[in-house]
């Protein structure tokens, strides 16, 4: 939505939801996700640990805690853009509109909405840090082999679809 220079007339413009709003939203969709979500989970928790016979029992034990905090933090991470949402083109600042109006459609045509959500991956990709540390401490993992894992959790399953260019899905 913006507002043209007469302040009575309000352009509307065709917006789908981001494709990031699924993670907000319980949907259909949530059947699939959340299965390979935990399966992409699963394997990488697998493949970062020293081969041994204690993997496959290592990783049906502990693998669900770090599918829901991944999911915590892909949740946190999208609650930063959230805001851009109800206020999208209606600031009246204009680099500030464009740059809601990107988060929306396309971050890629925007440089601050590039930043916007890249921060908002990094921060995710951070509290997964973290999180999974401190999940694969409590499980009995040495440090070095806790920040090994977690960092490689974080890397490979950060929310990337935040930059995901919904106004590819159609308008």
């Amino acid at each position: 939505m913006q507002r043209s220079k007469n302040k009575n007339e309000i352009k509307l413009y065709s917006v789908i939801c981001p494709i990031w709003f699924l993670m907000l939203m319980p949907s259909w969709q949530s059947l699939l996700i959340f299965p390979v979500n935990y399966i992409i989970d699963t394997a990488v928790t697998f493949f970062t640990l020293p081969k041994s016979e204690k993997r496959w029992s290592f990783c049906k034990r502990h693998t669900w805690k770090v599918f829901i905090a991944g999911l915590a933090t892909d949740l946190a991470g999208g609650l930063l853009l959230f805001p851009a949402v109800p206020v999208a083109g209606d600031t009246g600042i204009e680099w500030v509109d464009d740059a809601m109006i990107a988060i929306y459609g396309n971050p890629f045509s925007d440089y601050v909405a590039l930043a916007v959500c890249s921060a908002a991956i990094i921060v995710a990709a951070f509290l997964t840090y973290l999180i999974d540390k401190r999940i694969f401490l409590k499980a009995g993992l040495t440090i070095r082999q806790a920040k090994k894992s977690a960092i490689i959790l974080a890397v490979i399953t950060a929310p990337y679809l935040f930059l995901f260019p919904s106004e590819l899905l159609g308008t």
